[in-house]
């Protein structure tokens, strides 16, 4: 880590790491390494295959020595989770709020400049398997934010929304941004769609009057009046912009890079792009 108060910062989904192994991770972690990032929030690492404990090894090996992992071997169900680390010290945090999944957000603080800032790597499921099970995670995810100790840095893959700005519009928002009537999904739940559209935006719509989140956090993009792209193309032509990164008062970013050739070519190293930024202590 910088002593001058900057780092480097990546998200990335690497859900391709489900079919562990050697050359996998040798081109995930030459692809960390290259962009010289100093902490790294990684989505959808399994627990098959021992995949967590080789990955931890791999990054281990470029210098990422602190992590912290939120799988856990007994969970019936979402058996991955996501990994924070970090060239310099992390201290695993419980996330305050109870919920079904609780490996899908990970926690830890981090020293940067002797001074404490918190990390969140979220992975939101997909709605088409999950129905409503996504919206209470967003929930979740927005009820422990707005308990964290600031400054926060939240990153991660959060599989909405359907548009960004002018408009950050939900799945289950119409185009033009109706959101009447009610939504059954494939579970039989039943809410009404304004509740998708509240949950997505309270946790990624910054474009209000303050120009921040509901939990106070600002998309890098806009901290840098950059423009989103798409991280994730589904079925080879829908472009999904489901990859963040939000930083909170006392935090700027210098820049953000979308990395879009770690899925593309022969051997992709993942289905979504890696989003790299420098932020920096103010």
């Amino acid at each position: 880590m910088r002593d001058s108060g900057f780092f480097r910062i990546g998200t990335w989904n690497i859900h391709g790491v489900r079919g562990v192994g050697a050359e996998r991770l040798e081109g995930i972690c030459e692809t960390l390494n290259r962009h010289r990032l100093d902490v790294v929030l990684l989505q959808e690492v399994s627990l098959s295959l021992h995949a967590s404990d080789l990955l931890a090894r791999s990054l281990h090996d470029i210098g990422l020595v602190a992590q912290v992992y939120s799988g856990y071997a007994d969970a019936a169900e979402k058996r991955y989770g996501n990994v924070i680390a970090s060239r310099s010290l992390l201290t695993e945090m419980s996330w305050p709020v109870s919920m079904r999944w609780p490996q899908l957000i990970c926690a830890a603080t981090l020293n940067v400049a002797s001074r404490s800032v918190t990390v969140v790597n979220a992975h939101i499921p997909n709605g088409s398997g999950n129905g409503w099970e996504k919206v209470y995670a967003f929930e979740g995810l927005l009820s422990g934010l707005q308990t964290l100790p600031q400054p926060v840095i939240l990153g991660g893959d959060f599989n909405e929304p359907k548009s960004t700005p002018p408009r950050w519009l939900s799945f289950r928002a119409d185009d033009d941004g109706g959101v009447d009537g009610e939504f059954r999904d494939l579970h039989g739940v039943v809410h009404a769609r304004q509740r998708w559209q509240e949950a997505v935006a309270g946790v990624l719509d910054d474009t209000g009057r303050t120009r921040r989140t509901a939990w106070g956090g600002q998309h890098v993009q806009s901290n840098t009046h950059r423009s989103f792209e798409p991280t994730h193309i589904v079925r080879g032509r829908f472009e999904r912009y489901f990859d963040h990164i939000l930083i909170t008062d006392a935090l700027s970013a210098r820049d953000v890079t979308y990395h879009h050739g770690v899925r593309e070519g022969p051997k992709p190293a993942s289905d979504h792009s890696l989003v790299t930024a420098t932020v920096s202590l103010e």
